[in-house]
């Protein structure tokens, strides 16, 4: 690896034809209304605006509900004078939560906000500049959210939500152009600003040949990022800039109560060796698994907290005679994570799919640490695919990482290349017409790849 560091039918159906390409801009609600976020200049949008900031660009989240009058929220920090860019949403069903992402420009600098709105209003506006001089682009945002157990007032376990926000953007700076991904927790539905920051590119194999192509602006500046099939995992595709491919990822997380698990396994294995101090692996190894088990059995079913138990039993089972505890405890927590991802499945997907597993640390609202673990894994790499450098592109990526289809608009067309095997299909038109626009066309090829 390289060390590189969107009234329902119809709105709906036009925006979101391009929801997992272009970065939502409208999103269904849990109660029927449809949110929209929209741009312009505050006079257009509002009345009694006061005349020096009638010109200013702002955003606005208009919410629509049958029989009721319209709702337009003005986004807060939006009103000033910067230009606000490529607004995207995401929901949080359970709570009926809106999360909104954009890019700002303000004289040379460049900055990504986040906010959120839902029952309790607005959150504060969280900036997420990194390096403020960059340019980022192309802000996309999906939510995953894990249920996990914690010790209630009498000891009792308690289901508690975890909500990750996932957010994705084209960044170009002095570090290079490419593909930017950090996951934000949400306490209490809003977002919480501790995140680590990782450069995609990063995490692919290195080329064996010299590119074929190197991707035009319109591709590498357009990455893809959509839920995956299982509710914990998402899919991104991107352009690797320096080698001229074009990437899908299956990105993982880790549910709490396995890290949980993780977590306290470490210390209870260094405190039974330390205690017993007979350094007889084969008893220190059933008293972990009960352990490990026991305590697996309070958050998950029990045949998978067994099953981690005897995890980390084998660990210790394996090592050499005298091994130090701290080691492996070490060694057995970074089994139960592993496993912890395909829950008994082996990982060995071939060289090329070989998962990245990384941790990281996230902070709730009371700056209480979240340990969490992401898996990276590479599901398809190809050589960047012949299209125009002139036309706006989209991206569409399958659940997977695996398939992908890149579309463009052309005169009462869409033409497009889908993944095919190792490389691309020729290419292909849907011709458009008076009552089959370039929107119906884009969203049956998202229909298309969404499937796989």
């Amino acid at each position: 690896m390289r060390a590189r560091c969107l009234l329902l039918v119809l709105l709906l159906g036009t925006v979101a034809a391009a929801a997992h390409a272009a970065g939502q801009r409208a999103v269904l609600g849990s109660d029927g209304e449809v949110y929209v976020v929209q741009s312009g200049e505050l006079g257009q949008l509002f009345t009694d605006v006061p005349e020096e900031m009638v010109g200013n660009v702002a955003l606005v989240l208009d919410v629509r509900r049958p029989g009721v009058p319209l709702q337009r929220l003005l986004v807060p920090g939006t009103e000033n004078a910067a230009s606000e860019e490529s607004p995207a949403l995401a929901l949080n069903k359970r709570a009926n939560t809106v999360y909104l992402v954009w890019a700002a420009r303000q004289g040379i600098h460049s900055m990504l906000h986040l906010a959120s709105w839902g029952p309790e209003g607005w959150s504060e506006t969280l900036e997420l500049s990194g390096d403020p001089f960059s340019q980022k682009s192309h802000p996309q945002l999906e939510v995953t959210i894990d249920d996990h157990a914690v010790a209630g007032a009498e000891g009792q376990a308690e289901l508690q939500e975890r909500t990750i926000l996932h957010l994705l953007w084209w960044d170009e700076g002095v570090a290079g152009e490419r593909a930017l991904y950090t996951p934000l927790v949400a306490d209490q539905g809003r977002p919480v600003a501790s995140n680590p920051v990782f450069e995609l590119a990063a995490l692919l194999p290195e080329a064996s040949e010299p590119p074929l192509r190197l991707p035009a602006p319109g591709l590498y500046r357009v990455p893809a990022l959509r839920p995956g099939g299982d509710g914990r995992s998402l899919a991104m595709a991107f352009s690797d800039v320096v080698d001229g491919r074009l990437a899908g990822l299956e990105v993982q997380v880790l549910p709490a109560d396995v890290m949980e698990i993780a977590e306290r396994a470490r210390p209870t294995i260094i405190e039974i060796g330390l205690r017993t101090g007979t350094w007889d692996l084969a008893s220190l190894a059933t008293e972990v698994r009960a352990e490990v088990s026991a305590d697996g059995a309070r958050r998950l079913q029990r045949p998978i907290a067994e099953f981690l138990g005897g995890e980390a039993a084998a660990v210790i089972l394996a090592a050499a005679p005298g091994t130090d505890p701290a080691e492996l405890a070490d060694e057995a927590r970074q089994r139960i994570i592993e496993r912890g991802f395909s829950l008994g499945s082996p990982l060995d997907l071939g060289e090329r799919a070989r998962p990245t597993i990384i941790e990281i640390g996230l902070r709730s609202a009371d700056g209480a640490e979240l340990p969490q673990a992401l898996m990276f894994r590479v599901a398809s790499l190809r050589p960047t695919p012949f299209h125009p450098t002139q036309r706006p592109l989209q991206v569409f990526v399958s659940p997977s990482g695996e398939d992908v289809i890149v579309a463009w608009s052309a005169f009462e067309a869409v033409r497009y290349v889908e993944s095919l095997g190792d490389g691309w299909s020729e290419m292909r038109t849907v011709e458009t017409h008076e009552t089959f626009t370039h929107g119906d066309a884009f969203a049956v090829l998202a229909r298309r790849v969404g499937g796989r």
